[in-house]
């Protein structure tokens, strides 16, 4: 009993949760402290968002362009005997990993097609010479 006479708001402090135990004072002025943190956190994340998806499809763009550019490239300089090679490459790759959907999409599920390439691999190796190994 003479705790509460002395201390009034002793319980009420000691309940209440938060960092600041105050009790709420109806004649402070809140206006301006509660909308103006969460708009600046709110337009740094839009911001940081932005960027982010810029940079994602900068870098998307530069890499397509630049497969482009090295396929057109093989195709001039190395003529088109290349893109037969690497066709047969990647099918015996295809083939030696088993048919997945990849496979199938690329290289369709012709069974006789990725016989014929493999019996003709070295036949074909041997005519087209390449810049680079195999």
């Amino acid at each position: 009993m003479c705790v509460k006479r002395r201390f009034p708001g002793l319980k009420l402090n000691l309940t209440r949760q938060g960092s600041n135990p105050r009790p709420f004072d109806p004649r402070a002025d809140y206006s301006g402290t509660v909308e103006v943190v969460p708009v600046i956190v709110i337009l740094v994340v839009v911001v940081v968002v932005v960027v982010v998806v810029v940079v994602v499809v900068v870098v998307v763009v530069v890499v397509v362009v630049v497969v482009v550019v090295v396929v057109v490239v093989v195709l001039v300089v190395v003529h088109a005997d290349a893109v037969i090679i690497l066709f047969v490459i990647l099918t015996i790759n295809c083939i030696s990993y088993g048919s997945s959907c990849s496979c199938r999409l690329w290289y369709g599920s012709n069974v006789e097609l990725h016989e014929e390439i493999l019996m003709n691999r070295t036949k074909m190796l041997r005519k087209i010479k390449l810049p680079f190994s195999v």
